[in-house]
């Protein structure tokens, strides 16, 4: 198995094949909507998006390209075992969150220390279009949405307990160990400048959540 130590992102990965810009959206003459909401397979994308990653316990976990990452298996879309190390991509809705009429899908990439439930949990939300020629579908653009802290209690600073895409926007609950028993909700918005996603507010105590991880 063989981890790159520069960033080589799903989106990159399918785009560089597909010939597709990463900065903007096809022209409109070259895409089609995704009509039958047909979902992309990120885990044979062989990749998750960041370089490095400092886990809980101080376990560095590397990014980029991960040669041997399957999937789907049980569930997951991807998942891949290296030098203690659990790495897994999970499949998420769809809806058209950006409002641009074409799909929007939600995925979580996951490193964890394996046997264990130490490590992070990532949302991101992909936009992705139909090839001009075929039924390929290429992601065109990645957005971060928020993350989940997991210890050796199995819970953790932060835990989302529920992402929900819908139609301009998605909803995230996440629990805390400073408010047992609260429920914390919030809404994120896209937005274009920068390309992600913004809450209505900040994670009380821990906004370090919608921080995303590190690319190089």
């Amino acid at each position: 198995m063989r981890i790159g130590k520069r960033l080589v992102a799903a989106v990159m990965l399918a785009s560089a094949v597909a010939g597709v810009a990463l900065t903007a959206a096809p022209a409109q003459a070259a895409v089609k909507p995704n009509t039958n909401n047909t979902k992309i397979d990120f885990g044979r994308m062989k990749s998750v998006p960041w370089s490095t990653v400092t886990l809980p316990d101080g376990t560095a976990c590397p990014g980029g390209h991960i040669e041997e990452m399957t999937g789907p298996k049980d569930g997951e879309w991807g998942a891949a075992v290296h030098d203690g190390l659990f790495y897994q991509v999970n499949e998420g809705a769809i809806a058209d969150v950006t409002g641009d009429g074409y799909p929007d899908q939600l995925v979580r990439y996951s490193c964890t220390v394996l046997n264990t439930n130490i490590g992070f949990h990532f949302f991101y939300l992909y936009s992705f279009y139909k090839t001009p020629y075929g039924p390929e579908l290429r992601p065109i653009h990645r957005r971060f949405i928020t993350s989940s802290y997991a210890d050796e209690t199995g819970a953790g600073k932060w835990t989302t307990a529920f992402v929900s895409v819908t139609d301009g926007a998605v909803d995230v609950g996440h629990t805390l160990d400073t408010q047992p028993g609260v429920l914390v909700r919030r809404t994120f918005t896209p937005t274009e400048t920068p390309i992600g996603m913004v809450a209505d507010r900040p994670l009380p105590d821990y906004p370090q959540a919608d921080t995303a991880p590190p690319t190089e």
